[in-house]
């Protein structure tokens, strides 16, 4: 049964003393609404921040959590959140990828300032005496790479062959659509590593049809030239100093 207890107050605006009769049930019904109210407050709460969505680029780019497209001959692009040295601020080439055999790929934007010369000087090398030499990644750093790489103009794709012999990449270095750069290391991903990374947002993908990162010229704004294209946050944050006190 309701509890009811009579009590008096005394109105600010008469002074009289007014009979007040509160139930239980009232303070229930108050209680109810104080709930719905405060439940109202949290939809005010900002949503969380997402990547945005794959209609937004103007190019083709592979989400992570999709699997509807091979990386294998994919550009991988550092997202602006990953701190790595090793990767920090990066632009990958993917030649190949499995599920079995894991990742392998090269740095491109990290010249060393050398060139093929410097290190083979002992052999006849030709043209390819000038190919330059690059910090292809954090394994086998004491390795030397050559890669040999095409540009397909009808279907506009950048195809990458590596390991080639000396004799090949000497031969592929003076042919039309085709660059052979050297590379000191590469990177590396065992089988199942690189997705994880994917699924924690660490890369952005897209495919290799930008044939001017082969350009040595273009490689201390290239990481910034490709991530400003995955939409107005990408750009902002691309766009702002590596060192904020610089700003």
């Amino acid at each position: 049964a309701n509890v009811k207890r009579n009590i008096r107050v005394r109105r600010a605006d008469t002074g009289i003393a007014v009979p007040i009769t509160i139930a239980r049930e009232r303070r229930d019904v108050a209680r109810r609404i104080l709930r719905r109210r405060t439940s109202d407050l949290r939809l005010h709460t900002p949503p969380r921040a997402r990547h945005p969505a794959p209609a937004a680029y103007p190019f083709p780019v592979r989400e992570p959590d999709s699997t509807t497209a091979p990386l294998a001959g994919s550009f991988l692009i550092s997202h602006p959140g990953l701190l790595d040295p090793n990767f920090r601020r990066t632009v990958i080439i993917l030649p190949d990828h499995s599920a079995k055999d894991g990742s392998f790929g090269f740095i491109l934007n990290r010249p060393t300032g050398r060139v093929v010369g410097d290190l083979l000087g002992n052999k006849p090398l030709g043209q390819l005496s000038r190919g330059p030499v690059l910090s292809g990644g954090p394994v086998g750093a004491d390795q030397l790479i050559l890669a040999a790489f095409r540009w397909h103009p009808q279907t506009k794709k950048l195809e990458c062959r590596h390991h080639i012999a000396l004799d090949e990449a000497e031969s592929l270095a003076a042919k039309q659509h085709h660059t052979v750069r050297a590379f000191a290391g590469y990177a590396g991903w065992s089988a199942g590593q690189l997705d994880a990374e994917l699924a924690q947002r660490s890369w952005l993908v897209r495919q290799a049809d930008v044939q001017e990162v082969l350009e040595l010229s273009r490689a201390p704004q290239m990481w910034r030239d490709l991530t400003s294209g995955f939409g107005p946050w990408f750009r902002m944050v691309a766009e702002a100093p590596d060192d904020p006190s610089l700003n």
